[in-house]
């Protein structure tokens, strides 16, 4: 369109950019209305496409801010999005339809197909992602040591459709370089964060009442007394801190409200009385708290979301206590299955966890799942995990799980087609993966890696 945004500028660069590297034409970038019958590939997003001669359909008017449309138009091929970063995934979905991939960051993770014709049939995309939340490997590990690579990582997660929790790179060169992508969902906080909000090393010497009672003594280490209505007012306090930020950004999508890591729950008799109403779990002195907090803040902020974890000590659903409507519970799969799927009746813990799930799911108005794909698994068999997603991810979408993270710690040596394969599936839990594996190569007589790369493929 005339003044374009600089979410349409970038795929209109990108596909520029990448369809000459396929097949050595350089397609001009032009602005305005194209001829009606003039070959041309327009990109725009859904709301603005009247400004290039084209009417959204109903569908498309309806689609998220990441829904994507790719579609023919008689000699037009139009490329758009539900929002901004719509527009950027409608492009590299129809690059994809080329032959394009990328399986990890940087030139030696992208395939480029051979093209003597840029052929492109008949199209009626649209549509919005599987899950609303996908993020896995969203900050660089190092502290940006190597800032041309933690780029190429940004770019990478990107491509793969992930939205939340990216970074911008630092540096001049970098200006701009994660709002051309479409930006990023973000959240207040971080994880396990009651330690950030009262931290023991500040505020343990003046209110050791504030941390929890074990042993007969006050601890710094542990989760907080959550009893104690100071500690309460505390979280309170940053929570309406948080609600405000949420309701001025439309990328803030929840307020982070999670237990430190590990255990160390409070004895005292004030939490004891509440937490031992269900002996099982610790998530019911978690979700007394919260919902307390949440209701609060519902007063001020009716769209706020408080997020908070089903994890370790308090992985079970209480048989008193729920989630307020505006708590997200994301489900860890902390130690539960690593290896065979949930959905196998004989995977031990992991049928432990669909249990979990399966009781959660319907108490839970906002379900997020958190996964350890290459995190604690990463020296597992990668076609084991590989196995698992087909089956699982489905699963969580009938169950209507908002979205995903997963611990990855970067590993890419081991794991980047386990990655590229998650990723993928979760913006679209219909896809399919396969290998072309020939008889000489089963027989181990010949092995050919870039053929098995270049033939990981999107399947109906």
């Amino acid at each position: 369109p005339p003044g374009p945004t600089p979410q349409e500028q970038f795929p209109a660069e990108e596909l520029a950019r990448y369809l000459e590297q396929a097949c050595g034409a350089r397609l001009a970038i032009k602005r305005g209305a194209p001829d009606r019958d003039a070959p041309a590939i327009v990109v725009a997003q859904v709301d603005r496409l009247g400004l290039v001669g084209h009417t959204a359909g109903s569908r498309e008017r309806a689609l998220g801010i990441e829904g994507v449309v790719n579609r023919t138009a008689g000699n037009h091929v139009i490329v758009a999005g539900g929002g901004p970063r719509g527009v950027v995934y409608a492009a590299y979905d129809l690059l994809e339809r080329l032959g394009f991939r990328w399986y990890w960051p940087g030139e030696t993770g992208q395939v480029t197909p051979s093209l003597d014709d840029v052929v492109i049939a008949d199209l009626a995309v649209a549509r919005d992602p599987s899950f609303v939340r996908r993020h896995s490997m969203g900050a660089a590990s190092d502290g940006w040591a190597d800032v041309p690579w933690n780029a190429d990582v940004i770019d990478w997660l990107v491509k793969a459709r992930q939205n939340f929790w990216l970074k911008n790179p630092p540096g001049d060169e970098y200006e701009g370089f994660l709002e051309r992508r479409g930006g990023t969902y973000t959240k207040i906080g971080s994880g396990h964060n009651w330690q950030h909000i009262i931290p023991a090393a500040q505020h343990f010497e003046a209110h050791p009442e504030w941390f929890p009672l074990i042993g007969g003594e006050r601890r710094p280490e542990g989760q907080l007394c959550l009893s104690n209505p100071e500690v309460l007012q505390r979280l309170t306090d940053y929570s309406l801190a948080g609600a405000a930020r949420m309701a001025a950004d439309p990328n803030v999508m929840f307020i982070d409200m999670t237990q430190n890591d590990g255990h160390g729950w409070c004895e005292c008799p004030a939490c004891r009385a509440i937490d031992d109403r269900d002996p099982s779990t610790h998530a019911d002195i978690v979700l007394w708290a919260i919902n307390q907090i949440a209701e609060t803040v519902a007063e001020q902020y009716a769209d706020a979301v408080l997020f908070t974890f089903a994890y370790a000590g308090s992985a079970g659903l209480p048989s008193w206590i729920t989630p307020a409507p505006n708590v997200m519970i994301e489900q860890t799969n902390y130690c539960f299955n690593y290896g065979a799927s949930f959905l196998n009746p004989n995977a031990g813990r992991g049928a432990l966890y669909k249990e979990q799930i399966d009781i959660w799911a319907p108490v839970t108005t906002l379900h997020g799942i958190y996964e350890y794909f290459g995190f604690y698994n990463w020296l597992e068999a990668l076609p084991v995990t590989l196995y698992r997603l087909p089956e699982e991810v489905p699963y969580y979408r009938r169950l209507g799980v908002h979205g995903f993270y997963s611990e990855t710690e970067q590993r890419w040596s081991t794991n980047h087609l386990l990655y590229y394969a998650f990723a993928r599936i979760w913006w679209d839990q219909g896809w399919r993966y396969f290998l072309r594996v020939t008889p000489a190569e089963r027989d181990g007589t010949q092995l050919d890696l870039d053929k098995h790369i270049t033939s990981l493929a999107l399947t109906a």
